[in-house]
């Protein structure tokens, strides 16, 4: 039996066509979009925090390792992608009690994100994919506050490519 290969890049791909489709459970008609300039994502958010609401990066964030598993044919290797996910620091704009909202709409974003993309997500893995951990952290800048996401996925890709 083969064991199916793929990509670090697949993955991200995959786990981004996911995110996006997520309908958040708060501020619904505010979707999950990629930022897709050349400019920087956390400069560009904090001088431009009106437009930049679940905004997000996906960037590869894997050191250099050696592959766990490896045969002439496929490797297993252990990888991780970074999500950076935006929120304006106008307060106002997540209900009465300001600091609290945003923190209690960043950790239903964080669960819904987790969800699709971590480990309870299985069913939605490409071929090849074994596993996805999630986990984060939150850094409050001057106008925004960043979601940092990482998913720790391991999968198999082929040891020619």
């Amino acid at each position: 039996m083969t064991t199916p290969a793929t990509t670090l890049s697949a993955i991200r791909e995959r786990q981004q066509s996911l995110i996006e489709a997520i309908v958040p459970a708060s501020h619904s008609s505010v979707a999950f979009r990629e930022h897709r300039t050349h400019q920087d994502f956390e400069a560009w958010a904090e001088s431009t925090p009106k437009s930049c609401f679940r905004r997000y990066e996906a960037r590869n964030a894997t050191a250099g390792d050696e592959p766990e598993i490896s045969d002439l044919s496929i490797i297993q290797e252990t990888g991780s992608i970074q999500y950076m996910i935006a929120y304006p620091n106008s307060l106002a704009l997540y209900g009465i009690d300001g600091r609290r909202d945003l923190d209690d709409l960043i950790d239903e974003d964080r669960r819904k994100v987790c969800g699709a993309i971590g480990s309870a997500g299985y069913s939605q893995f490409v071929d090849g994919q074994h596993n996805s951990a999630c986990s984060w952290t939150i850094t409050e800048g001057e106008a925004v506050t960043f979601l940092e996401i990482v998913t720790e996925v391991i999968y198999y890709r082929s040891a020619q490519s």
